[in-house]
């Protein structure tokens, strides 16, 4: 009896999707420089030169993940400006594989609101697509460090950037999952 009952508990965990999280630290000082989105067709024309840092992840499972990322725990706070790519991202073509993006977020994830976060309360993402979350400013001169957090109904991953690709701004400082 209590072999039926073991192999029933594992047959039903291996159906069940297990959540994560995932929690990233970055920083923008000091890298490349581009021509950031305004929308998903249309570039600014007054932030030209903003730093920018992009992870690329990939998720386990199809739906709905929430991204925050939050630029004013660090000593000061600096206007960041989110943005997410489907399949690839090109600092030289910015608006392709555009997804979705945030300036100033006011939703419920965090305690505070506004400048100083970036976020997206549901955007859709494929298990069969890598992403890349690219962390910016919102005009010329803004960078800092910033801590993003990723959730949604999968498991999260960081992929590995190739080291040619870290020295353009792929990177970041640390990444840790866990588990809800």
């Amino acid at each position: 009896m209590r072999k039926t009952v073991l192999v029933g508990a594992v047959l039903a965990l291996a159906g069940t999707a297990l959540a994560g999280d995932l929690d990233y630290l970055g920083d923008t000082t000091g890298m490349p420089t581009f021509n950031r989105p305004t929308s998903l067709t249309a570039l600014s024309s007054f932030a030209t030169e903003v730093a920018w840092e992009a992870m690329q992840i990939a998720v386990s499972a199809d739906g709905d993940y929430s991204i925050i990322s939050d630029q004013s725990n660090f000593g000061s706070v600096w206007d960041g400006y989110l943005l997410v790519y489907q399949d690839g991202f090109d600092a030289a073509n910015p608006l392709d594989n555009l997804i979705a993006l945030n300036d100033d977020y006011f939703g419920t994830m965090a305690a505070g609101t506004g400048v100083g976060y970036s976020g997206l309360d549901a955007v859709t993402l494929s298990s069969s697509s890598t992403y890349y979350l690219v962390q910016t400013g919102f005009g010329n001169g803004d960078e800092g460090p910033y801590q993003m957090s990723i959730s949604g109904p999968g498991d999260i991953r960081k992929v590995p950037a190739p080291a040619s690709l870290a020295l353009l701004g792929l990177g970041g400082l640390a990444a840790t999952r866990r588990r809800r």
